[in-house]
C-alpha cells in the first residue's frame, strides 16, 4: 500500500484513498478492522466508498465496549419507546430496569416454596415447642388454620398469594365477625412465621383489619341455671365439678379444664390458677365462696389429686349437656340459640356485680 494514502474519513468505519500497486490507480478503502475482527472493503469512487461507509455506521455498537448491534429497526424502536415514555418522565433505562426487576421478582415467585409445604413446617415447629410451649387448644386451633390454607392455597407458591385473595376468602366465609376475626388472626400468624423464615418479605393481612362489634355478654337466666343444677346432679355429673366452677367462680373454660383438684385449697378457700394453665399467662387466686364450697365438696367426692374433669372427650359430653339444657347443638334444638362461648363466667360477674351493687 502507498505511502501516499490519504484518510478521507476520520470516524469509524474509516474511508481511506489509496494507491493500487499493481495499477497505480486510486481506490477507496472503507477499513471495518477492529479488535481482531472485520475487514477491508474497496470502492472505485469515493461517493460509493462514503455511502457504505455511513450505513455500516448504522450498524456498529453505540458502546464498543458492549459489543452490541444497534441495527436499524432496534434503533426505530428505541425512538417510539422514547416517545412512549416521554409523557411519563421515563427513559428506555428506567423501563429497562423496571422490567428486569418485574422478571426477577416472577423468578423468585416461581422458585418459593408452596404454602402446603410451609404451613407443615409451621405447624411441626410449633407443635415441637422449642420456642414456645403451647397448650393443646391452641396447638389444636393452629393445625386447623394449616389444614385450611392446606386446602385452599397449599398448591400456590407463597409469594404468590395476594392480600386481594386472602381477604376475599376471609370475607366469603359463611361465619360471623369474631370467627371470621379468629380465622384472620391464626392466618396471619403464620405470614408472620413465614417472614421471620425469609420466605417473604411483607405479611400480606398486615393491613387488613376485622372489627369484631361490641355486645353485651350472653348470661344465664335463673331458672336456666336451676336446670342446669339439676343436670349435673342427675345425668351429667362427671361434669358437676369443671360447671360449678365456671358458674360461681368465673373460671374460664380452657382454664377449668386444665385445673387439677390440688390447685383447690379448701382451708384457705382459695382455687389457684397457675400461670401455665392461665388464659393470659399469669397466675391468680380465686376465692371460694360459701356456696361454691358446698358443691366442691360435693362433687370432689374427698378427692385430693386429679384433673378437674376428664379430657377424653369432654367436647361430646359437653355438647351434650347444652343439648339437654335446651341449646342447639348438632341437630338438636334447631330453633334455639347455640351455647354463648364463656356463658358461665359472664353469668357470674353479671349476678356478682348485681350482689356488689346491692341488687
Amino acid at each position: 500500500m502507498s505511502s501516499k494514502s490519504v484518510v478521507i474519513r476520520k470516524t469509524f468505519p474509516r474511508v481511506t484513498r489509496v494507491i493500487v500497486k499493481r495499477s497505480g490507480q486510486f481506490r477507496y478503502m472503507i477499513d471495518t478492522r477492529k479488535g481482531g475482527k472485520g475487514g477491508r472493503i474497496f470502492h472505485e469512487t469515493e461517493k460509493e466508498a462514503l455511502a457504505e461507509a455511513k450505513k455500516l455506521a448504522e450498524e456498529i455498537p453505540v458502546d464498543r465496549g458492549l459489543g452490541i448491534e444497534v441495527t436499524n429497526e432496534v434503533r426505530t424502536m428505541a425512538h417510539k419507546c422514547t416517545a412512549k415514555l416521554i409523557p411519563f418522565g421515563k427513559t428506555i433505562e428506567d423501563a429497562t430496569s423496571f422490567y428486569i426487576q418485574h422478571l426477577v421478582d416472577l423468578r423468585k415467585k416461581e422458585e418459593s416454596l408452596t404454602v402446603e409445604l410451609l404451613v407443615q413446617k409451621w405447624f411441626a415447629e410449633k407443635k415441637a415447642g422449642k420456642q414456645k410451649s403451647l397448650r393443646k387448644d391452641t396447638l389444636e386451633s393452629i393445625e386447623e388454620a394449616a389444614r385450611t390454607l392446606a386446602k385452599h392455597f397449599g398448591a400456590r407458591r407463597i409469594l404468590e398469594i395476594t392480600t386481594e385473595e386472602l381477604v376475599t376468602y376471609l370475607e366469603g366465609l359463611k361465619a360471623g365477625h369474631q370467627r371470621r376475626f379468629n380465622v384472620k388472626s391464626l392466618f396471619s400468624q403464620f405470614f408472620n412465621w413465614c417472614r421471620s423464615r425469609k420466605h417473604i418479605s411483607e405479611n400480606p393481612l398486615d393491613h387488613y383489619k376485622i372489627t369484631v362489634p361490641k355486645k353485651e355478654p350472653s348470661v344465664l337466666s335463673i331458672e336456666c341455671c336451676e336446670r342446669l343444677a339439676e343436670l349435673i346432679l342427675t345425668k351429667h355429673e362427671r361434669l358437676g365439678l369443671y360447671t360449678v366452677l365456671c358458674l360461681f367462680a368465673g373460671i374460664r373454660p380452657s382454664e377449668c379444664s386444665r385445673l387439677r383438684i390440688e390447685d383447690i385449697n379448701i382451708p384457705d378457700r382459695t382455687i389457684h390458677i397457675r400461670m401455665t394453665r392461665s388464659k393470659t399467662h399469669e397466675g391468680r387466686d380465686v376465692r371460694i365462696e360459701d356456696n361454691l364450697l358446698e358443691w366442691i365438696t360435693r362433687f370432689s367426692k374427698g378427692r385430693t389429686t386429679g384433673p378437674v374433669v376428664g379430657t377424653t372427650n369432654l367436647r361430646t359430653h359437653l355438647e351434650e349437656f347444652r343439648a339437654d339444657l335446651g341449646f342447639k347443638v348438632r341437630g338438636r334444638n334447631r330453633m334455639s340459640r347455640k351455647w354463648p362461648e364463656d356463658v358461665l363466667r359472664h353469668t357470674y360477674a353479671s349476678n356478682w356485680l348485681s350482689i356488689v351493687n346491692g341488687g
